[in-house]
């Protein structure tokens, strides 16, 4: 897993997409990575792709949807 893949946009501009559980479970194991891997490469990889995730403006909602429904405590914890 090299990047996370963020959703298009629909066609109402003010309506954000949510994240397909696809999404949800790659967030959720980039956060594990991040937190939890002994290998630095993987880590590294995992702070790189989330940067991109975190700096977007839907990143808000996407945490959101995180705090909703995610069961995993790392993803819960890159939400929070």
């Amino acid at each position: 897993m090299t990047a996370y893949q963020s959703s298009p946009t629909g066609a109402n501009s003010s309506e954000t997409p949510a994240l397909s559980q696809n999404q949800l479970y790659q967030l959720e194991r980039l956060a594990e990575q991040l937190y939890s891997s002994e290998n630095a490469a993987e880590r590294q990889n995992a702070t790189q792709v989330l940067s991109s995730f975190t700096s977007r403006i839907e990143a808000v909602t996407d945490c959101r949807l995180i705090l909703d429904n995610s069961k995993k405590p790392f993803a819960l914890l890159l939400a929070a």
